[in-house]
């Protein structure tokens, strides 16, 4: 799932999380670029990836860090996560049995 803010559309965020996922080892990884490649989401280019274990990754994209990962990670990064995207997460953990990463 991608939460859009005011400054970013969730199809300008498809392309920053295929592009994330592409470097990513992660396990669910590969069924979320399958899924955006399915969509025809195009990555772009980054530099500086970084898998943060237990954690999430980062990279730069358009001269700008972004984060996908757990809830930890965004407060390690300090990124606030209001209210209704908190209640949001909870749902969707509820129904996958797992913890449900969040792109900032």
């Amino acid at each position: 799932m991608i939460w859009a803010n005011d400054h970013l559309d969730a199809a300008y965020l498809k392309k920053v999380l295929i592009t994330l996922e592409l470097s990513s080892e992660h396990p669910l990884a590969d069924s979320v670029v399958k899924y955006l490649q399915q969509e025809h989401i195009e990555p772009m280019e980054s530099e500086d990836f970084q898998s943060l274990t237990g954690l999430g990754a980062t990279a730069k994209v358009n001269n700008k860090f972004y984060f996908i990962g757990n809830r930890k990670l965004m407060e390690n990064q300090k990124i606030l996560i209001n209210d209704h995207l908190k209640e949001q997460a909870k749902i969707y953990q509820a129904k996958a049995n797992t913890n449900c990463s969040q792109l900032f």
